[in-house]
């Protein structure tokens, strides 16, 4: 992950996918002996995300596996508390998974996985962001990210979706504050694209050429580039700062 998306902590989402702040959640479900259904989830998400080409004797290895640890036959390990309907659903699907190698993992697991992620969501993750494991987070990024205005002020950063509801909707918003903020904007994302384009076209020109025919070149060039900014409508291309033509 880049250092803005490690730093953005709310997300359910990044914290299952980043290592560093799954780690604490695990912590925190461990307290609540939920460890089991995070494992599954993880597990499951890992076989979904097999690389084409996987052995098919591995991927049936694998999903007797995670059958063999998270529906035991007795009570010998801790539940998922699926629904039954989920819980016969499981146990149906392995069974043909056992017969024919065209039941994998989401036809198997699929059900029981996406019940498993929405309770976490929905049951222990609101837990989670009030326990001392997320200000244990809170302080681990605290101390190891630092972000500059660009990324601070980023649409996708940890003030980016107060500050454009204070901005857009807030009647106590200082109209010059708004407007500072969408002229920022535009600089951003339009034209220091625009100016490393028209760099980049430069140095690209052969030095031995006349100043009129790089002129020239350099003005075919620049509308190039503007055609292709507005067609992509500012696409990820561009937000590296490079133009790709």
């Amino acid at each position: 992950l880049s250092k803005m998306q490690a730093y953005n902590i709310i997300g359910f989402e990044a914290v299952l996918h980043d290592p560093a702040r799954f780690n604490y959640f695990l912590d925190f479900c461990r307290g609540y002996n939920q460890v089991h259904k995070l494992f599954f989830w993880l597990e499951v998400n890992q076989g979904m995300n097999q690389p084409a080409g996987f052995a098919e004797d591995q991927i049936a290895s694998h999903i007797s596996s995670i059958f063999s640890r998270f529906f035991p036959t007795s009570n010998s390990a801790p539940s998922l508390n699926l629904p039954p309907k989920i819980e016969n659903y499981t146990r149906k699907m392995y069974s043909k998974a056992r017969a024919s190698l065209e039941y994998r993992f989401p036809a198997v697991f699929g059900p029981a996985q996406s019940f498993v992620h929405l309770e976490l969501m929905a049951v222990w993750f609101p837990l989670f962001n009030e326990s001392q494991s997320y200000s244990s987070l809170r302080e681990f990024i605290g101390s190891n990210m630092r972000l500059n205005l660009d990324e601070l002020l980023a649409e996708n950063g940890p003030m980016g979706e107060a500050l454009k509801k204070f901005l857009n909707t807030n009647d106590e918003c200082p109209p010059d504050l708004s407007c500072s903020y969408h002229l920022y904007q535009s600089i951003k994302n339009v034209i220091l694209p625009l100016c490393n384009g028209i760099t980049k076209a430069l140095s690209d020109r052969s030095t031995s050429d006349s100043v009129e025919n790089v002129l020239r070149h350099l003005i075919k060039e620049c509308s190039e580039i503007r055609s292709l900014y507005l067609a992509t409508d500012g696409s990820s291309q561009w937000h590296s700062g490079v133009c790709k033509i």
